[in-house]
Parts: C-alpha cells; sequence; structure tokens
C-alpha cells in the first residue's frame, strides 16, 4: 500500500463508484409514466437503459486513457460536470429521441466514476488490501442500484418523473464540490504513456487473452442480470401485478441486502477461499435461481400473492447473492498483468464489457412481451455465459505485457 492510498477518502470513493449506477436506475420505477408522458412505446423507453451503457462504454474507453494523460482528478472533474449538464438536459426533454440522445452523454460522463475509481485503487492498493477494498467497492456497487428505484419510486409517485434528474443535477454539484476540494491525484509516476504501437500491442495482447475474456463475461453477464431486472421488473410488478412505484422501490432493497450479504463473504473469506472458488460458487447460484424463477413463470405460482412474491425473493436472493461473489473477486484480479498501463488497459477491459452490457440490455427490450416468462429466461441464459466465463478465467494462458510494454 502507498502513503498515497492513506489520503484516500472511501467514502468519495463509494459516492464516485455508486453514482453512475444510481443514474442508471432512479427512474426505472418511471418508466412506464415516461411512456405516457412523451407518446411513445415501452421498446423504445427500455432503450434508454441500453443507450445509457453504450455512452458508458465509449467513456470508458476514453477516460482511462485520459487519466494516463492528465491524471485521475482532473478527468475525474470534468466527466463529473459533463455529467451534470446532460442530466440537467434529460429533465427538459419532450421528445424520446432527445432523452435518448442527453442518456447517451448523461452516461459518458458518469462512466468516469466507475472506470477512474476503480483505476484509483489499484494505483494506491495491492494485495489482499485491494481485494478487501473492491469487495467494500462492490457492496456499492450492489446497493446504489436499489437506491435508484427506492428513491426514484418516491419521487416519481409524489413529484413526477422529471424531478429525478432534477435531484440528480443537484447530485452532481454536491459531488463535483466534493471531488475537487478532497480527491488526492494517484497517477503513478512511472505509469506509460502509451505510443501509438505500444497501444495496439496492448489492446491485442488484451484481446487474445482467454482469461480476460472470461471476466469480460463475468462483469457483462452479472451486469446485464442486475441492470435487465431493473430494466423489465417495473412492467412486472407496477403493470403485472398491480404493485405501486414506491413499493417497488422498497422491493430493491432485498435485492440489495443479497448482494451486500455477499460482498461482506467474500471480503471476510477472501484470505480462506480463492477468487476462482467464488467466483464457481456465485455462478451457481445464479443458474439455480434463474431456473427456480422460470419455473416460477411457467407454472403460473407468481400470481397468486403473497406467495408468488415470497418465491420470487427466494429466486432472486439466489441470484443476486451470486452477483455479489463474482464481481469484487473479478474486479480485483482481471487486470495484474497490466499494471504499468493500468488507465488504458482499464479503458479497454471496461468499454469491452459495457459494450456487452448495453447489448443484453437491448436483448432484454427485445424480449419484452408484456408477460412474465421474459426475464427468468434472459436471467437464466446469462447465467449460462457467466458460468463459462469463470471457467475461462482459470484459463493456463499467461501474459507477460509489462516487459513489452517497458521497451
Amino acid at each position: 500500500m502507498s502513503s498515497t492510498s492513506k489520503k484516500l477518502s472511501i467514502s468519495l470513493l463509494i459516492a464516485l463508484v455508486g453514482f453512475p449506477q444510481i443514474s442508471e436506475t432512479i427512474y426505472t420505477p418511471a418508466l412506464p409514466d415516461v411512456t405516457q408522458s412523451l407518446g411513445t412505446t415501452a421498446y423504445l423507453v427500455e432503450a434508454t437503459l441500453s443507450i445509457y451503457f453504450l455512452g458508458f462504454a465509449f467513456g470508458v474507453l476514453l477516460w482511462g486513457a485520459i487519466s494516463d494523460w492528465i491524471g485521475r482528478k482532473p478527468t475525474m472533474l470534468i466527466g463529473i460536470f459533463l455529467y451534470g449538464i446532460s442530466t440537467a438536459l434529460c429533465g427538459q426533454t419532450n421528445s424520446i429521441e432527445m432523452l435518448l440522445t442527453w442518456r447517451f452523454f448523461q452516461a459518458f460522463g458518469a462512466s468516469v466514476g466507475s472506470v477512474i475509481t476503480q483505476t484509483i485503487l489499484r494505483d494506491a492498493y495491492d494485495g489482499s488490501e485491494r481485494a478487501k477494498l473492491f469487495s467494500i467497492l462492490s457492496g456499492a456497487l450492489a446497493f446504489s442500484p436499489a437506491i435508484g428505484p427506492l428513491l426514484g419510486g418516491f419521487i416519481t409517485q409524489f413529484l413526477g418523473w422529471r424531478a429525478n434528474f432534477i435531484f440528480l443535477t443537484i447530485f452532481a454539484l454536491i459531488l463535483l464540490d466534493w471531488t475537487f476540494f478532497s480527491l488526492k491525484e494517484t497517477r503513478p509516476e512511472k505509469t506509460v504513456k502509451l505510443s501509438f504501437a505500444q497501444l495496439k500491442t496492448l489492446t491485442f495482447t488484451m484481446l487474445t487473452s482467454m482469461q480476460l475474456w472470461g471476466h469480460i463475461l463475468l462483469i457483462s453477464g452479472t451486469n446485464g442480470i442486475l441492470f435487465g431486472f431493473y430494466q423489465e421488473a417495473p412492467f412486472i410488478f407496477i403493470e403485472q401485478l398491480g404493485i405501486s412505484p414506491s413499493a417497488y422501490g422498497c422491493f430493491g432493497l432485498l435485492i440489495a441486502g443479497a448482494l451486500v450479504a455477499a460482498s461482506h463473504i467474500s471480503y471476510r473469506q477472501s484470505q480462506y477461499w480463492s477468487g476462482s472458488t467464488l467466483i464457481h460458487m456465485g455462478s451457481l447460484c445464479i443458474i439455480c435461481g434463474g431456473v427456480f424463477f422460470v419455473l416460477l413463470a411457467m407454472s403460473g405460482v407468481l400470481t397468486f400473492l403473497p406467495l408468488g412474491i415470497l418465491c420470487m425473493i427466494l429466486s432472486l436472493f439466489s441470484i443476486f447473492f451470486g452477483i455479489g461473489l463474482i464481481i469484487p473477486n473479478s474486479l480485483s484480479t482481471a487486470l495484474k498483468s497490466y499494471q504499468m498501463a493500468i488507465g488504458t488497459a482499464g479503458s479497454i477491459f471496461g468499454g469491452c464489457y459495457y459494450i456487452l452490457i448495453a447489448a443484453s440490455t437491448w436483448l432484454m427490450g427485445m424480449l419484452h412481451n408484456g408477460t412474465m416468462l421474459p426475464l427468468p429466461s434472459y436471467i437464466t441464459f446469462l447465467g449460462a455465459v457467466i458460468l463459462v466465463g469463470s471457467f475461462m478465467c482459470n484459463s493456463s494462458y499467461k501474459i507477460y505485457l509489462n516487459a513489452k510494454i517497458a521497451k
């Protein structure tokens, strides 16, 4: 652990890594209202979530490399400023086309919080300390999407869907001020500013690594499930089961509890169980929960309240508990071989998995047909993808990139 790490505010890092997730889910309880307000279709409104991840992917591809050139703190401030402007414009739009546009730029700015916060942790910590802090941040990543629907449910019910973006704009201003005065620069002096040839070598080496693609499938699959759920669940809970937006938002806390519990176990057991063991356990939890969810939807049990809700809770707890085991252990180990150009490597890694997240949430929108079956089928499919990724991560393929980059 470097001396810089002792100066870092963990609370600030949690806020920075969490606000992009809150921004993605805060207005999900309002999706039916947005559909009516803008006079559009459920497919196009769900596309505002998919395009968010597309903008996120482009941001992740760029911010890491920019931070290697100008530093972590200036990059973070630029991204948050862009996020705040775009968020304010989201709340003012009167057409689905402009909402899609500004959601793209909102995500582009918000992505700085994800990629640069992870880069800062990789700069300042190593070994078991890094793994433990990634578990803490993964708990925040798990909990923050649930805060979004909880806040958004009450805001939408009492103030309307546009108020969600007003809330986020105010939060952006607070975060910009907090970052300016509290965030410490962590970019190491030995960071390599890559030439085009070195960037080409780095990109080729990463994209031909079986291990790295395993981690890409893990992170994209788990996040695809998480955000696919928040994308589709409002139409199931609010429209089909008749639950109010505020009650639906509270339901998200149960999911967050599973994620936080798993992150806590991962934090406590990291010195006893290997990361690969925890990842395999998480994959099996997702598969079992997904299959149970499919059976519930096919049998019609979900329509019998409260029994259906209780059974769904058991299924979703297994799914999201598995996700909570996978994410910290994958993120903390995925880029160990790329430390000399960690910002750029983080951009390539994040860009790949966010493109896949965008594709998976778009798939969820395409599957939407007004019934309950598409969501559990989608989750089970991604669970199988995650299981494949867990085995790919154990590939014996080794990377000796640092020596190549240093030449």
